[in-house]
């Protein structure tokens, strides 16, 4: 047994307080989140894009990824831990290895890998590897690791780093009926997740993207800063993201049903009005047809849009003259060279008087040759223009973070893997259906602070929160009395959950203000100043850390009141636990935080109901 010699020291220095920087509490705004992370000592960062992981932080981090097991484990998906190194070969399978977004390395035996970014070929291969049969599904598996992309410009921190900790899942299906059931079951445990972090949230309609799939639903914090840009309907209340929004142009026929936002978009239907068009040409799979979208020259093509409309469009292929050489010698020869099959797009905004790009001259044509499909939407949606799901309402848009997303996959990755089943009747084989499910475990983390913080610095909901409750004792207090008292007191909070930060109690210097600051500016939900009432009356003062979302409940709650008016509703408890509640106060003049005093009997109860409501 390892013996520690007697003389070693007592008073420890905390990482507390070895990690953290000095900070100007004053201008504490001013500071970036991913700046005050690292001023605060929850992360450090040794290059671009490169975190690690401190103690303060990590006690965080873990908080998060504990709400996320608790729900995964009540829908059944079992945890697995997949290795970080992924082979070239099994993403080849899938054409995912020419992602210029994945970090590659080659061994000393010449074999390529990549930093797994994400795991679809890799839980598909060991799913191959042990399936048996359909009677084994459905299969739903999840992880939480660390994650790598060779982002071109890390930014923001945690938002867009390049290492990063994320929450992946996948489910394995016998039918589509059964994936699509098992996409619900993630997203209304998503909406569970996102739920108890007590942070307002929205779910967006989204495009799947490089994942691929036909069916996906992003995470969104509504915010400001955000990088992303959604839209919501005031008809069908729709919110999609921007890769999914269509729309179209506001004009007169849909006063009827939005009359007032219709008329207050008016001067948008205007703008739609174009004198000018671009061209954009595309070709199916087979190479053998021609398509060219058109479109108002000042807005943005979403090529998406029309694939909706020509499933069998190849959007990899995006080389203008590349597309037009390999259609011409695709040419019928036996025509004359005349092409067979044209199909040009007309965005809905295209009009008659609109000025049309020559067609390419060295591709001989005739009229018969051309499909044109009319009044589609294959531009990039504009604030106040009309929902193009409902054609009724007017969309309005807003800055969000997105911090998770779901993905019903199909077949996509199953059949380039090779993943099947014998039918239950045993007559064929059944490629499985797919789905994926991922939340950005570090960058909810960083997102929560982004939305939630004040002027006084980070404010976390405190089911993630450091700490629970902060212990600051009054300078001229600080005996040895008192810490028998105080020894008590973290004694009973341990017992009953609830955590205790009593950082820099052995800085002589560090004054009663500077403290509060700190306990604020960490985000710590509650705090009590030990002082002579504690020590002389054995009553504590409990002060709530101001929160923006303190009155925030969610949607599935169907009690709104807040548990510490519930509790102090109770005459019994007023009584018994002398209580004091005094309520926020803000003025011109100062600034008061809601406090409550009560007696020992009350100290638990009322920090319990505190910490729910937080």
């Amino acid at each position: 047994m390892l013996k520690v010699s007697q003389n070693y020291p007592k008073n420890i220095a905390t990482s507390n307080q070895v990690f953290r920087q000095e900070i100007d509490f004053k201008n504490i705004t001013k500071a970036p989140t991913y700046a005050l992370f690292q001023k605060l000592g929850l992360i450090s960062s040794s290059s671009s894009g490169i975190i690690n992981w401190l103690p303060l932080g990590l006690r965080i981090l873990k908080k998060v990824e504990n709400v996320i097991h608790k729900r995964m484990t009540e829908i059944g998906c079992d945890e697995v831990a997949l290795t970080s190194l992924s082979s070239k070969e099994l993403w080849q399978k899938t054409g995912r290895w020419e992602n210029n977004e994945l970090f590659k390395l080659t061994d000393l035996k010449k074999a390529d890998y990549c930093l797994a970014a994400t795991c679809e070929e890799e839980i598909s291969e060991i799913v191959k590897s042990n399936l048996d049969s359909y009677k084994d599904l459905p299969l739903l598996l999840y992880q939480i690791t660390r994650k790598y992309r060779d982002e071109l410009r890390p930014r923001a921190g945690l938002l867009r780093s390049r290492e990063f900790v994320m929450k992946d899942a996948y489910s394995f299906h016998l039918d589509q009926t059964d994936a699509k059931m098992c996409f619900d079951l993630f997203n209304q445990a998503y909406y569970k997740i996102f739920n108890d972090l007590k942070v307002p949230f929205v779910s967006a309609l989204a495009d799947s993207g490089e994942i691929g799939g036909d069916l996906s639903l992003e995470w969104h914090y509504p915010n400001e800063n955000g990088e992303d840009t959604l839209f919501e309907c005031s008809h069908c209340k729709k919110i999609s993201n921007i890769e999914k929004q269509a729309s179209l142009p506001n004009d007169k026929s849909n006063e009827a049903s939005e009359a007032s936002e219709a008329s207050e978009a008016s001067e948008v239907s205007k703008a739609s009005e174009t004198s000018e068009a671009s061209v954009r040409y595309y070709l199916t799979e087979d190479n053998n047809t021609l398509i060219a979208a058109y479109y108002p020259k000042e807005r943005k093509l979403m090529s998406s849009f029309i694939k909706k409309e020509i499933p069998e469009i190849n959007l990899k292929l995006k080389d203008q003259s590349e597309i037009l050489k390999l259609f011409k010698e695709n040419t019928d020869e036996e025509n004359n060279g005349f092409i067979k099959n044209v199909i040009r797009v007309m965005d809905v905004r295209i009009n008659p008087s609109t000025i049309l790009p020559d067609f390419p001259s060295e591709i001989k044509f005739q009229r018969n040759s051309f499909t044109t499909l009319n009044d589609f939407s294959i531009v990039e949606a504009k604030e106040k223009e009309i929902c193009g799901d409902c054609e009724k309402g007017v969309i309005s848009s807003f800055k969000s973070i997105e911090v998770g997303h779901t993905f019903y996959l199909g077949t996509r990755y199953s059949k380039p893997m090779s993943l099947k089943v014998k039918s239950t009747d045993g007559k064929q084989d059944i490629y499985l259906e797919m789905g994926c499910y991922g939340i950005g475990v570090s960058r909810l983390m960083a997102a929560i602070a982004e939305v939630s913080r004040d002027d006084s610095g980070l404010c976390w909901p405190s089911i993630i929160a450091p700490y629970h409750l902060s212990l600051i004792v009054i300078p001229q207090f600080s005996n040895e009395r008192t810490a028998g008292k105080v020894d008590q007191l973290i004694k009973e909070c341990s017992e009953n959950g609830i955590e205790v930060f009593n950082g820099n109690t052995n800085t002589n210097d560090y004054s009663l203000k500077k403290r509060i600051n700190e306990t604020m500016s960490l985000g710590i939900p509650l705090f009590i100043v030990i002082g002579g009432k504690f020590l002389d009356k054995n009553m504590i003062e409990i002060e709530v850390r101001p929160s923006k979302f303190r009155d925030y409940k969610t949607n599935s709650s169907h009690d709104s009141e807040l548990e510490i008016n519930k509790l102090y509703r109770d005459p019994n408890n007023k009584r018994n636990w002398n209580w004091e509640f005094r309520k926020a106060i803000k003025n011109a003049r100062a600034t008061y935080n809601e406090t409550h005093v009560v007696n020992r009997k009350g100290f638990i109860p009322v920090v319990k109901a505190l910490l729910k409501d937080l």
